[in-house]
C-alpha cells in the first residue's frame, strides 16, 4: 500500500475496506480528499487504525467533498518538504522539517497543527540530519518535479523512515501567503526575502513563455503554447 489507493467517488466504502492491508498487518493509515491543498481536509481522525475509523473517515470526506479519496500508509518519521523553482534546471531552494513541539510518534502535520502553527511546531531549515539523507531527499524532489511535469514552482513533500524519504505528493501551487504558507516559511529559513521568491517564480514562468512563443513562430506553434500552458492552467 505504499503508493496507496484512491476511492472515486461513485466507489462504496466496502471496496477501500476490503483493501486495508496495512491496517490488517498493525499499522496505520491516511484518508485525505484527493483534490485539495493547504492540508484541507486532512484533521486529526483522517489517521486511522482499524476498519471503522477508516469507514468513519471515508464516509464523512466523501460526504463533505464529494471527490476522490485518496487512502495512503501513514509513514512513521519525519515530516520533510522541499520548495523547488524554475525550469531549465529546476532548483531546490531548501528542505524543511516539522517538527512537532509535543513529540508523537504519529504526528499529523494537518489543518489544526497549520492553524495554530506557531504554538505547536518548529521548523529546521536546513534540518538536522546526515548530509547523504538531505541530499538524497533533494534527489528525489527534483525527481519528481521534472517526472510530473511541474513548471515555475512547487512544494514536494516527504515523510522519512530510516534513511528512506517516502515521496507523499507535490503541490504544484503551493500557498504563497506572506506569514504562514511552508514555501515562505521555508524560503526565508533559507536566507530568501519574499520579494526575492516572487520575483524568482515571476521570472521562471516569464522565461518560460518567451521561451515558448519563440518556438511558437515554427511550424509546431499550437504544440508549444500547449506546452507552455502546463498543469498550472
Amino acid at each position: 500500500m505504499h503508493a496507496g489507493y484512491l476511492l472515486r467517488p461513485e466507489e462504496h466504502v466496502a471496496v477501500a475496506l476490503a483493501r486495508d492491508d496495512v491496517l490488517r498487518q498493525g499499522g496505520a493509515a491516511i484518508v485525505k480528499p484527493a483534490w485539495e491543498g493547504s492540508s484541507k481536509g486532512i484533521r486529526s481522525k483522517c489517521l486511522v487504525h482499524n476498519r471503522q475509523q477508516l469507514a468513519d473517515a471515508l464516509a464523512e470526506l466523501r460526504r463533505d467533498y464529494q471527490q476522490p479519496i485518496l487512502i495512503e500508509e501513514f509513514i512513521r518519521g519525519d515530516e520533510l518538504t522541499v520548495g523547488i523553482v524554475g525550469n531549465d534546471p529546476p532548483r531546490v531552494v531548501g528542505v524543511m522539517r516539522v517538527l512537532p513541539n509535543e513529540p508523537t510518534e504519529d504526528f499529523v502535520y494537518s489543518l489544526e497543527v497549520k492553524r495554530d502553527f506557531r504554538r505547536q511546531v518548529r521548523y529546521e531549515v536546513p534540518p538536522a540530519l546526515p548530509s547523504r539523507i538531505v541530499r538524497a531527499v533533494e534527489e528525489a524532489a527534483l525527481q519528481a518535479y521534472q517526472v510530473l511535469g511541474c513548471q515555475d514552482v512547487s512544494r514536494v513533500d516527504f515523510r522519512l523512515r530510516g534513511d528512506v524519504p517516502y515521496f507523499l505528493e507535490v503541490n504544484p501551487l503551493p500557498g504563497l501567503n506572506p506569514e504562514s504558507s511552508d514555501l515562505v516559511i521555508l524560503a526565508g529559513l533559507a536566507g530568501w526575502s519574499y520579494e526575492q521568491l516572487i520575483e524568482t517564480i515571476l521570472q521562471a514562468a516569464l522565461d518560460r513563455w518567451n521561451e515558448t512563443r519563440s518556438a511558437a513562430k515554427g511550424p509546431n506553434r499550437a504544440a508549444a503554447l500547449a506546452s507552455a500552458a502546463g498543469p498550472h492552467e
